[in-house]
C-alpha cells in the first residue's frame, strides 16, 4: 500500500522531533563540556596561585556540575590541597571520594595516591603494595596502572631492601600481569619493569636479557618504553661480548623510523642518534671492523643533522679513516669538525692534527665516548 500524505506528514514530524532531540542533546553536551572547562580553569588558576579558599570554592563549583569527570576531578584536587596543608586524614577522605565517584582514570589516580600514602605516610607498606597490585588489576588501561607497576619495581623500604624473595615476587608478578593484560596499556610497562627488576635488583643478567628480547619483539615501536628497552638490551648484549647481537639491536631500533609510526607521525626517540653512534662504536672498539665503523659514523652525519653527536662522529670518522690509511678522508673529517663545530672539545686536537703539531687521534682503549684507539693496535695515533 502506498503511503498517504498524512503518513508522510506524520513521519516527517517524527523525524523532525528526533533531529531536534539529537541536536539539542549535542548542544547540551557541548555546553556541559564548556561549563566544565570554565569551572576547571578558574579553579586551577586559583590552585596555581596558592589561593586555597578560591581554589576550594572553584573545585566545589566544579563538582556541582555532577558528571563523573567533574566529581572526581574536584574531589581529587581538593585532596591535593589538603596534602598541601598537611591534613592527611582530610586528604584521604577526599581521595576516597574521588575514587568512589570519579571516572575510571581519576578513580585510579586517587587509588594510587591512597596506596602511596599507606606506604609513605602511614607505614602500612603491606596494605599499600596490595592496593597498588589491585589497582593494576582493576584499571589496567590507565596511566595510574603504568605508574603503579613502576613504583612497585623501583621503590623499596628498609623492610624490603635486599630481600631477594621480595624482588623475585615482584618480578614474577609483573610477568604475570604483562601476560594477563595483553592489549591493555599496562602490559608493556609490566614487561619492561620485570626485566629491570631482574637486572638491577636480582642480578639475573640472562633472565633480564631474555625478558628484554621478548619486550623489544612484542612492543618495539608501540611502547613508550621501546627506546629504553632496546637501549638496555643492546648494552647487555655488548657487555656480555655478543657484539653482533648488540649491533643488530641498535640497527633494529633505528629501523623503527621506517616501520613504526602512528597518526601523530613517524617514530621518534631521543635515543635514535645515540644508537646510530653506538653502531659505529661497537664496530670500531669491539668488532675491529673499520669499514663498517666508517659507514656508521657517515650515516649519523647524513641522517641526523641536528644531533649533539655530530662532533663525536666526525672525530671518530677521522680516527677510523686514519687507521684505514685514507689520509685524504681523515683530513676531510677533521676540516669539517673544525669548521662546523668550533666549540667542540675535539676542535683543538683536530686543528693541531691538521697543522702537524703532533696531536693524536687515539684515546685510552675502551673509552667509547671519545676513544679512538684501534682495537688491534692500541695507541696508534695520527
Amino acid at each position: 500500500m502506498r503511503p498517504t500524505a498524512a503518513h508522510s506528514r506524520r513521519w516527517g514530524a517524527v523525524l523532525a522531533v528526533m533531529f531536534c532531540l539529537v541536536a539539542c542533546g549535542a548542544r547540551t553536551g557541548r555546553q556541559r563540556r564548556a561549563d566544565l572547562d570554565t569551572a576547571y580553569g578558574d579553579a586551577e588558576r586559583a590552585f596555581s596561585r596558592s589561593d586555597t579558599d578560591a581554589a576550594v570554592a572553584g573545585f566545589v563549583a566544579l563538582e556541582a556540575l555532577g558528571t563523573p569527570e567533574a566529581l572526581g576531578l574536584g574531589a581529587y584536587r581538593r585532596a591535593q590541597l589538603r596534602l598541601r596543608a598537611d591534613d592527611l586524614e582530610g586528604a584521604v577522605q577526599l581521595f576516597e571520594r574521588a575514587r568512589r565517584v570519579g571516572a575510571p582514570d581519576r578513580a585510579a589516580l586517587a587509588e594510587l595516591r591512597l596506596a602511596r600514602l599507606d606506604i609513605e605516610a602511614f607505614s602500612h607498606e603491606t596494605r599499600g603494595r596490595a592496593r597498588l597490585r589491585a589497582l593494576v588489576e582493576a584499571w589496567p588501561s590507565t596511566g595510574a596502572a603504568d605508574r603503579a607497576v613502576k613504583y612497585l619495581a623501583l621503590n623499596r623500604t628498609p623492610a624490603t631492601e635486599g630481600d631477594r624473595a621480595h624482588d623475585w615476587d615482584v618480578a614474577l608478578w609483573l610477568d604475570a600481569v604483562s601476560a594477563r593484560t595483553l592489549g591493555e596499556t599496562v602490559s608493556d610497562n609490566a614487561a619492561f619493569w620485570s626485566a629491570w627488576v631482574r637486572l638491577y635488583r636480582l642480578g639475573d643478567v640472562g633472565g633480564a636479557r631474555d625478558a628484554l628480547r621478548a619486550f623489544v619483539t612484542t612492543y618495539g615501536g608501540v611502547s613508550a618504553l621501546a627506546d629504553d628497552g632496546a637501549w638496555l638490551l643492546a648494552a647487555l648484549e655488548r657487555r656480555q661480548g655478543r657484539f653482533d647481537a648488540a649491533v643488530s639491536t641498535y640497527e633494529a631500533f633505528l629501523d623503527l623510523r621506517r616501520t613504526a609510526g602512528s597518526l601523530l607521525g613517524p617514530f621518534r626517540s631521543r635515543r635514535l642518534d645515540d644508537a646510530a653512534y653506538m653502531v659505529g662504536a661497537v664496530h670500531f672498539h669491539d668488532r675491529g671492523d673499520l669499514e663498517a665503523a666508517a659507514r656508521a659514523f657517515e650515516r649519523l652525519l647524513a641522517e641526523f643533522p641536528t644531533s649533539t653527536w655530530r662532533d663525536d662522529a666526525l672525530w671518530a670518522l677521522a680516527g677510523t679513516e686514519h687507521l684505514r690509511g685514507d689520509l685524504a678522508a681523515t683530513r676531510r673529517a677533521l676540516e669539517r669538525l673544525v669548521a662546523e663545530h668550533p666549540d667542540s672539545r675535539f676542535t683543538t686536537q683536530a686543528q693541531a692534527a691538521l697543522e702537524g703539531r703532533g696531536a693524536t687521534l687515539a684515546r685510552a682503549p675502551g673509552s667509547v665516548g671519545t676513544g679512538l684507539t684501534d682495537p688491534r693496535a692500541p695507541g696508534v695515533a695520527l
